[in-house]
């Protein structure tokens, strides 16, 4: 049998000002193109905040984004500061750049819980779906690390990371989180079968 190279994905993951995406707001975007092979630290990102002027939103979330609002009210020149207008159009704009064509085929996207909760806030950004192709089916570790009769769902990414051996620290910075998806996904993909069925039916890590 020949084996396909995989093609590259884009891990997305935003901030935003609540959960409920018909009334609050995505404040941070970032991504990451993996190509499987380069080194992680020399993927592609994107990452920008999103200057709605007015902000909307549940008081937790709104308290945890302090920084982003500071820097977004200070107008701050190390980071890109975009209107929700603008946000679908630098976005495919760096797709092309790294080498996806929306024209040609879609995006494929890999996120934790990205088919529930963010796709829902970037479709609702002027022009999202019109200008980012994505593919319908998302890669998420959650499902990569799920194991049955353990879990009652997939495990959220700080579990998932403590599975992997890896810092189960999640900072909700949108781009590390992105990235962070990555590493999970690199682990499955060199260990595949890394986790094994005890005698009693159970599964246990290897």
């Amino acid at each position: 049998m020949t084996s396909i190279a995989p093609r590259p994905y884009v891990s997305i993951d935003i901030e935003t000002t609540g959960l409920d995406w018909r009334i609050c707001q995505t404040i941070e975007v970032g991504a990451v193109i993996d190509d499987y092979k380069s080194a992680i630290v020399d993927l592609p990102t994107f990452r920008c905040y999103v200057d709605h002027g007015l902000f909307r939103g549940q008081p937790y979330a709104l308290s945890m984004h302090a920084e982003i609002f500071r820097r977004i009210a200070t107008g701050d020149t190390k980071i890109d500061i975009l209107e929700p207008s603008e946000v679908a159009d630098y976005f495919a704009s760096w797709l092309s750049r790294n080498g996806f064509d929306p024209n040609m085929e879609k995006t494929i996207v890999a996120g934790k819980n990205f088919a529930a909760f963010d796709k829902c806030f970037l479709e609702d950004l002027p022009g999202w779906a019109a200008e980012v192709n994505m593919k319908h089916r998302i890669i998420d570790p959650g499902n990569m690390f799920y194991i049955p009769g353990v879990d009652d769902g997939p495990p959220d990414t700080e579990e998932c990371l403590r599975r992997a051996k890896l810092p189960p620290v999640v900072n909700h910075k949108a781009l590390d989180d992105a990235f962070d998806v990555v590493r999970l996904i690199r682990y499955k993909m060199k260990k595949p079968s890394n986790w094994d069925m005890r005698a009693d039916g159970r599964m246990s890590d290897g």
